[in-house]
């Protein structure tokens, strides 16, 4: 897991990461978590509503933060990455059409049940009045962007889960 810091904390995922594989064919990210949903993102990942979330804000409205504002050196996110087992890459690979498309059904399956189990355990912590409370969260802000290489060309499908440091509280605030 990898903690992404600054203000481009998001941007990797959406400029350096599409362009690197431009011709590789890796599908657009898509929106995972109860938490995207209550903020209207579902499906493909759109930039901006991406960058927006990974800087605390509102994807729908741009003057409203999510939770406190960010800085510098405000954790905005997380990245988990999903690796499969390299047989697994490797039958990817050298299958054909319907193998390759078994694989990704299967890696995916498990992507979102990874992103299900870290929902239902996902809390946070945040002071009140000089105490540390601790709450559940009310879903996570996530998405996923599926890759089927390495930076080397080696076959490795692999995911980045990437998980915005934001959670809404069981009382409807966003944290």
């Amino acid at each position: 897991m990898t903690t992404l810091k600054g203000a481009d904390a998001g941007a990797y995922y959406v400029e350096a990461l599409p362009n690197y594989y431009l011709d590789s064919g890796e599908p657009r990210g898509v929106w995972l978590g109860d938490a995207a949903g209550m903020l209207g993102l579902a499906g493909e990942v759109d930039d901006d509503a991406f960058l927006a979330v990974m800087a605390g804000m509102d994807p729908r409205r741009s003057d409203r933060h999510l939770g406190r504002a960010c800085d510098e050196t405000s954790v905005r996110g997380f990245d988990v990455t999903c690796s499969a087992p390299k047989s697994v890459s490797v039958m990817f690979g050298l299958g054909d059409a319907a193998v390759r498309g078994e694989v990704l059904a299967a890696h995916d399956a498990a992507v979102a049940a990874l992103a299900g189990w870290i929902e239902r355990h996902a809390h946070t912590r945040y002071r009140i009045g000089g105490e540390v409370a601790v709450v559940d969260a009310e879903g996570i802000v996530a998405a996923g962007f599926r890759q089927h290489t390495s930076r080397a060309l080696d076959p490795q499908v692999h995911t980045h889960l990437v998980i915005a440091n934001r959670v809404k509280s069981p009382d409807g605030r966003w944290l």
